[in-house]
């Protein structure tokens, strides 16, 4: 809250700029959306989903070659779903969406406060997804931020350096299933080098994890907080040789005896290609391995799962989109078609879907309805 506070502050700091020093822009930007659709998983239910985010962007010149700006941003919604016995269950909050300022020139920017902190080549699968929750399925894109702060510089060519230092919160976000010890602090860095035709990136992060352990006792279990140091290792790299092919990968160790097993590895290979059909088919693949060790080259749970995304632009207003994913393990397939149309401000998505009704690869869209089972969405979403 601390560092959402300080952006607010910043923020309103914006506009007491003296005009001699500083040419000011005040952009209100918002996004309207409206969901209906149902599932049959775990039961045949009907589900409807509003959401507005409002935010205010403002920018002001500082000197000749550098800028200060920021936006905070809200997001309200309300979810209520219907089951077929007409039992009601509804759901609403008002939460703060962004609330960031920003100090930058044309080689390098610091910014501040609650903001959405994203990298990495894969799309599909996304071992690198540490801050982030973003759906591929998802039409709206909408994800939770980070409170932190974020150095970026930027060399000749693609070679840039970033440098972040996060709030520690006890909400799970990325692939995480352990929360951030409350009140730590979190840091790391990314460092991106050209490389052939593309470029690679090393990244880093460490935190301190806190967990709740059922311990067994005499005459009644007692439970104990488990803090431990975790520490992340990311590779990843994209280039262009024809077609697109990238990979992107992981370790992850977590330095405690209260897990069965302290290391994490994932890894992805990618690639795509527009085919001159039509108005031009763009096909994406990726596979993707993820294992649990006890050591970092030991055996343990692995899970293998493929991808497959494909889309079609039809005409100037209409595009059709499909993801279907395999996994490899269990044998389960996930099927998603979106069919969108823009108009201007507008966008119109039919999404037809159709997932096993258990399992820990099925997520939900953004808007509170779900992807379990068998199941349609229509949204509407409108940006002013």
């Amino acid at each position: 809250m601390r560092a959402l506070l300080t952006a607010v502050v910043l923020l309103s700091q914006l506009l007491l700029v003296p005009p001699d020093l500083a040419s000011q822009e005040i952009d209100v930007r918002g996004q309207a959306s409206v969901s209906i659709g149902g599932n049959d998983a775990p039961e045949l239910t009907g589900r409807a989903g509003l959401r507005y985010i409002p935010s205010v962007f403002l920018e002001a010149a500082v000197g000749e070659a550098s800028t200060l700006d920021g936006e905070l941003a809200l997001n309200l919604f309300g979810i209520a779903s219907v089951a077929r016995d007409q039992r009601v269950v509804t759901d609403s909050d008002l939460e703060f969406y962004r609330g960031w300022v920003r100090y930058a020139t044309p080689h390098l920017e610091l910014r501040a406060g609650l903001q959405k902190i994203s990298f990495g080549s894969a799309t599909l699968f996304r071992p690198l997804m540490w801050f982030d929750s973003i759906d591929p399925r998802d039409p709206l894109q909408i994800t939770k931020g980070v409170y932190a702060l974020l150095g970026r510089a930027y060399f000749l060519g693609t070679a840039n350096l970033w440098l972040w230092g996060i709030l520690g919160r006890d909400e799970l976000k990325g692939w995480e299933v352990i929360p951030t010890k409350k009140g730590s602090p979190e840091f790391g860095g990314r460092l991106q080098m050209p490389l052939f035709s593309g470029e690679a990136a090393v990244s880093y992060h460490h935190r301190t994890a806190q967990f709740t352990a059922t311990l067994p006792a005499f005459p009644a279990p007692v439970q104990e907080i488990v803090s431990f140091p975790e520490d992340r290792l990311g590779l990843d790299g994209k280039w262009d040789i024809g077609p697109g092919l990238w990979l992107e990968g992981a370790v992850v160790r977590q330095n405690t005896e209260s897990l069965p097993y302290r290391w994490q590895q994932a890894g992805t290979v990618g690639t795509d290609y527009t085919f001159s059909l039509g108005t031009g088919l763009t096909v994406m693949g990726e596979f993707f391995i993820q294992s649990y060790t006890e050591q970092i080259l030991g055996a343990g749970p692995t899970a293998r799962m493929a991808g497959l995304m494909a889309t079609y632009p039809v005409n100037l207003v209409d595009n059709l989109s499909g993801i279907y994913y395999y996994d490899i393990g269990n044998g389960d397939s996930y099927a998603y078609i979106d069919w969108r149309r823009t108009y201007d401000n507008w966008m119109f998505d039919l999404i037809l879907f159709a997932n096993p009704a258990q399992s820990g690869f099925v997520a939900g869209l953004q808007q509170g309805l779900s992807l379990a089972g068998k199941g349609i969405v229509i949204l509407v979403a409108f940006n002013h």
